[in-house]
């Protein structure tokens, strides 16, 4: 409850930097939305969270200085990068099917990204997900109601 008005407020989640590890491909960071959805990544991978955070803090304190570029990839779709004198420094975590889209997902990563929180600790993927398989010899069925 707020001390003022007496009324409990929501609690309100916010877009956050997570680092994340895949053992041998070293540590990376990435910027999540409210919801969780994975909204840019760090343009390389660094040999350990220290570093990676330091790299973060660097891209925060010149994000006013990068430049977008666009570009047009497999299947017609397009990804954001953010660059420093050719350096990529961010990039899109994923395809977009639209140019207009990935401009807007690269403005939100700028306007965002400075007043993301950062979380602390390093979460561990276990696999790279084009490592990942899926068994369909066995079909999901839902039971009878």
């Amino acid at each position: 409850m707020s001390a003022d008005s007496g009324v409990a407020r929501p609690h309100v989640a916010t877009a956050h930097f997570q680092f994340y590890s895949r053992g041998q491909d070293g540590v990376q960071w990435r910027l999540l939305s409210a919801n969780n959805r994975d909204s840019g990544q760090s343009g390389s991978s660094f040999a350990d969270v220290a570093s990676c955070r330091s790299a973060l803090d660097e891209l925060l304190k010149l994000l006013d200085m990068l430049r977008p570029s666009y570009s047009l990839v497999a299947g017609r779709r397009w990804e954001w990068r953010l660059t420093l004198d050719d350096v990529v420094l961010a990039r899109s975590s994923r395809c977009f099917d639209r140019r207009l889209r990935c401009m807007a997902a690269s403005e939100w990563f700028i306007r965002t990204a400075p007043v993301a929180l950062i979380s602390s600790g390093v979460r561990i993927a276990r696999n790279r997900l084009s490592d990942a398989t899926l068994d369909i010899s066995r079909p999901f069925t839902l039971p009878p109601h």
